[in-house]
This record gives structure tokens, C-alpha cells and sequence, in this order.
């Protein structure tokens, strides 16, 4: 109250810049105070609006790697593809007959060699059992065991139940090539009752002979790993690698049809 009687009479007598001078430097301190805070809040959302910035161009550019990686994967994906029908058309060439059904590995049996796993396809593709199956190599790999509507099992050369008709490429011996529980983990498996003057010696290749019911003639098994002799039986026996790598087979071709020796 006596404050603004004060100002009211010194503004009468003609002293308002006095007070408008005094006012100014009794607040002079506050606007000081108050731009300051003005710029550090002006400061402050510059500052955040550049994070938000380089956040949306982070993720922006994630975006672009994620593209890039999608066309590098569809790209090695489909020259894997090319590459696959590339090998089983040099097998057709060779093979006029042969009528091929592509599948993929779904599963595969517990331990360090398989000798049997599950397939895509099945009875509805026209999959029956005992139809050959064969590597992206061109190697055998098996035969069909067991078929459902959608699901085929596969059992591979190194299972015990398996039986090839073979014959050795540099001698022109035969034999029966098949699955023994005693070589399954090593992932090989065994021509038996070869003469006692078999010339078979390690790194010939092993070819299927085409007698029996399965197998095509003249598709690659294996090589020759070792040559045993049988005292018992006075023979010699092989034991063989498979061609095929049953550890890393992702995908198969089935032969569906082909012309077999009487």
C-alpha cells in the first residue's frame, strides 16, 4: 500500500523514468534468469529432436541392411538352387530314363551318422517304397523304407537293413554291398564274400550293378576304404565310404521310374 502511494506520487511529480529504471534493475536478474532458461529449454529439444533424427536414420538404415541381406540370402539361395538341378541334369543326360522327384531332409535320427531320416514328400507325390534315392552329387544315398501321404523315410546304404547290388569300376568284381551295425558309426559299410584273389584295393570306386529291384545300374556308392581278408571263410571284404555325405544331405532326388535289367 505505501509502495504504491510511493509510485503513484513520483510518477505525479514527473519521475517515472526513475521508476521505471529502478524496476528494470530489479528485475534485470530474472530476465536474465528467464532467457537463460529460454535458450537451455530451446537447447534441450534441438538436442532431442537431433537424437529423434538419428534414431529414424538408424532405423532407416537397419531397414536397408535388413533389404540387402534378404536379396543376398534369395540370391545364394537361388544360385543353391541352380546349382542342385544343375548337377541332376548332368544325371538325367547321362540317364534318359530316369524319372526324378526332388524332396528335402525333415528330420533325421539321433547320433553322429545317419543311416535314416524323413523326407517332404510322400504317397499323394506318387513316393512308393523301395524307390532309389539319390545325392545332389549323384551318389546313392538309399531307398525308400516307408512311405505316408505326406512323409517318406529314407534308409540310407549305411543302415542294416540295406542291400546293393555293386560292382567294383576298375575290376568289374560284383558283390553285395550293405549296412553293418559295427562300421554305422563310422559311417561306412561293407562288400562281402569277394574271392581270396580279389585285385579290390583302396580308393576303387564302387558302382551299382542294377541286379535286384531297387537300384538303377551304374550309379556311384563309393570308394574303398580298406581291404580285409576272412580267415574263416578264406574271402576278402571292403569297406566302403559312401559318396553321398549323409551328415550334411539337405535335399534329394527319388528316382520314380526307370528302366530296370532283366
Amino acid at each position: 500500500m505505501v509502495l504504491t502511494v510511493i509510485l503513484s506520487a513520483l510518477a505525479a511529480s514527473g519521475h517515472a523514468s526513475v521508476i521505471t529504471n529502478g524496476v528494470n534493475v530489479m528485475l534485470a536478474p530474472f530476465s536474465e534468469g528467464f532467457g537463460s532458461v529460454g535458450l537451455a529449454i530451446k537447447g534441450y529439444k534441438q538436442y532431442f529432436d537431433s537424437v529423434d533424427a538419428l534414431r529414424a536414420e538408424n532405423e532407416a538404415l537397419k531397414n536397408e541392411v535388413n533389404d540387402l541381406k534378404g536379396l543376398i540370402y534369395d540370391a545364394e539361395a537361388m544360385k543353391k538352387e541352380n546349382e542342385f538341378y544343375k548337377n541332376f541334369l548332368g544325371i538325367k543326360e547321362e540317364h534318359s530314363d530316369y524319372i526324378f522327384l526332388d524332396a528335402t531332409v525333415i528330420n533325421r535320427e539321433a547320433g553322429n551318422y545317419v543311416s535314416v531320416f524323413s523326407l517332404n514328400k510322400g504317397t499323394r507325390d506318387g513316393i512308393e517304397k523301395n524307390m532309389p534315392i539319390i545325392s545332389e552329387g549323384g551318389g546313392i544315398v538309399g531307398y525308400i523304407s516307408e512311405a505316408g501321404v505326406n512323409w517318406a523315410k529314407a534308409s540310407t546304404v549305411i543302415d542294416t537293413s540295406s542291400s546293393v547290388g555293386v560292382y567294383v569300376e576298375r575290376t568289374g568284381e560284383t558283390g553285395v554291398l550293405s549296412g553293418e551295425f559295427s562300421l554305422k558309426k563310422e559311417g561306412l559299410c561293407r562288400i562281402n564274400y569277394l574271392s581270396g584273389d580279389s585285385d579290390v584295393t583302396v580308393g576303387d570306386r564302387v558302382m551299382t550293378s542294377g541286379l535286384g529291384s531297387i537300384y538303377p545300374e551304374g550309379i556311384l556308392v563309393g570308394t574303398v576304404e580298406r581291404v580285409e581278408f576272412d580267415d574263416n571263410l578264406r574271402t576278402k571284404y571292403a569297406i566302403v565310404r559312401p559318396f553321398a555325405d549323409l551328415t550334411e544331405t539337405e535335399r534329394v532326388m527319388i528316382i520314380t521310374g526307370f528302366e530296370k535289367i532283366d
